[in-house]
């Protein structure tokens, strides 16, 4: 019997490299109000700027998501749903 072979899809990013810090709230809560309901997890690329990682945390604490920033890339937080 052959196998379905099911690929796993990429999971959707938000990359913020070059968005105005007064432009992040409204684009994290769309991307995150466009993918909420089919999402599994995602990242958000913030780059190495603090102020636009401290934007992006808090709203994600908005939205009671777990993330974990990883260790080796700065700029870049996992969230699931």
């Amino acid at each position: 019997m052959a196998r379905k072979n099911k690929k796993k899809r990429p999971a959707p990013s938000l990359d913020l490299h070059g968005t105005n810090h007064e432009d992040v709230e409204a684009k994290c809560h769309n991307f995150l109000s466009d993918h909420w309901s089919k999402l599994e997890e995602a990242y958000i690329i913030t780059g190495n700027s603090d102020k636009m990682k401290k934007i992006v945390l808090s709203i994600l604490d908005q939205y009671d998501v777990n993330r974990s920033e990883s260790l080796l890339n700065y700029g870049c937080i996992k969230i699931w749903i």
